[in-house]
């Protein structure tokens, strides 16, 4: 059953419009990188190669940072396929076992996510190759600088970022909660690096840093140029504990949404409606209700006033909602974060 439904989601995706869409912004974003002199995103200055390993690693890591927004569209879609179009009932009313049903959701999501960064890849190396790039700055094409990456860098860090947005869609059931789990995640993470990257033991900003980048960076902290243009990191120590540690989260993370997944349209609530058998029934009573005479205003005064009102009602629930309380407090402390490190240079 379980490749059943993979193979569905991979036809799903092959037939997504978006998923085209958001792979090929993704590369040609890859391909600024890498064939334009005005992109400058990891260091490629100096005598360091426009397509040295270093380069194509950290290219390629950095891009999993940005991805966490895009890749929400289709891990926390494939989740909520179903409650949104409402035939959830009807897959839990087969004998489907829900490990093959949670993982083939999860494999779709993550079949995705690993789209659209070999897309990127490919952006990256087809970059390097435009006629228009000074042949002083490229070296030859490294291949296993990209398969480094893809497996050493990239595949944890989808495997970790696709866990969490799949646990957080499936426990609250919603896309919009699903994105501030995503937005709290980046704030969190940027402050914990403002913090870390003040401490002496560096290992323990190596270790926290669930993209890998802070152990990338002090693996290859003191390389020279040519260590760079020539040399992949050595996969061991905090970098290979980093890997580890984030890949076994994330598969902490997938093991608790499949603990806690209910099969109802509502998820995990912190308080439960009481049922309606337990309310109070109403009792009859007979009255005669006059119905006021009204009159339908169709004027343009009318219509400004209905218009005021329609903002006024909307600007309201967007301002006291839940959500965007939930942003202006995650505001707030990315700020705190900012100006606690205002008085510093560097």
């Amino acid at each position: 059953m379980l490749r059943h439904l993979l193979a569905f989601e991979g036809r799903q995706l092959v037939a997504n419009g978006v998923f085209w869409l958001v792979a090929l912004f993704w590369g040609i974003n890859a391909f600024a990188i890498s064939a334009s002199e005005g992109v400058n995103l990891v260091g490629a200055v100096g005598s360091v190669l426009r397509n040295s390993p270093y380069v194509v690693v950290y290219s390629l890591g950095v891009m999993t940072v940005f991805a966490l927004f895009l890749v929400t569209i289709f891990v926390a879609g494939t989740a909520l396929r179903d409650f949104e179009l409402r035939t959830a009932e009807l897959f839990f009313a087969t004998p489907m076992k829900k490990r093959d049903y949670l993982l083939g959701r999860f494999g779709g999501g993550l079949i995705a996510s690993i789209g659209i960064m070999l897309v990127a890849a490919f952006g990256l190396w087809f970059g390097s190759l435009m006629p228009w790039l000074d042949a002083d700055r490229l070296g030859p094409t490294r291949i296993d600088a990209y398969l480094w990456a893809l497996f050493v860098i990239v595949l944890p860090n989808l495997v970790f970022i696709s866990a969490l947005l799949f646990a957080i869609a499936m426990l609250t059931r919603s896309m919009l909660f699903t994105y501030l789990g995503v937005i709290a995640f980046f704030v969190l993470w940027t402050i914990a690096g403002e913090l870390t990257g003040e401490l002496d033991a560096r290992w323990i900003g190596s270790l926290i840093d669930p993209f890998g980048l802070s152990a990338l960076a002090d693996a290859t902290r003191y390389w020279s140029a040519e260590q760079r243009n020539t040399q992949l990191p050595e996969l061991g120590g905090m970098l290979l504990a980093n890997r580890v540690v984030w890949s076994g989260i994330g598969i902490a993370l997938l093991v608790l949404a499949f603990r806690l997944f209910r099969t109802d349209r509502e998820g995990i609530v912190l308080r439960r409606r009481r049922k309606l058998a337990d309310a109070p029934m109403p009792t009859a009573t007979s009255s005669v209700v006059t119905v006021p005479t009204v009159r339908l205003q169709t004027s343009a005064g009318a219509q400004f006033r209905q218009v005021l009102h329609q903002a006024r009602f909307d600007a309201l629930g967007v301002l006291t909602g839940v959500p965007f309380l939930i942003v202006i407090a995650l505001g707030i402390f990315n700020l705190g974060g900012a100006l606690f490190y205002s008085d510093l240079y560097y």
